[in-house]
């Protein structure tokens, strides 16, 4: 998918290359290190502002999304 718009909301979601190693972890338990109770915090906080951002940045171009679907 092509987005015609501004791509400033890129830099929105940069910092969301830290949500990687949990992604790994979850799919291979035991391969990383233990996650702390802050950490997951801040992951789900930063995935929340990474889907809040996506759906915007669907929405000015003119696409919706079914809440729960996303």
């Amino acid at each position: 998918m092509k987005l015609s718009g501004s791509h400033i909301w890129i830099k929105n979601i940069k910092e969301a290359e830290e949500l990687t190693p949990y992604a790994v972890t979850a799919r291979y338990p035991g391969v990383d290190e233990i996650v702390t109770e802050n950490e997951a915090h801040q992951a789900v906080n930063l995935a929340s502002i990474v889907r809040q951002t996506i759906k915007k940045a669907l929405a000015d171009e003119g696409m919706t999304i079914e809440e729960g679907s996303f």
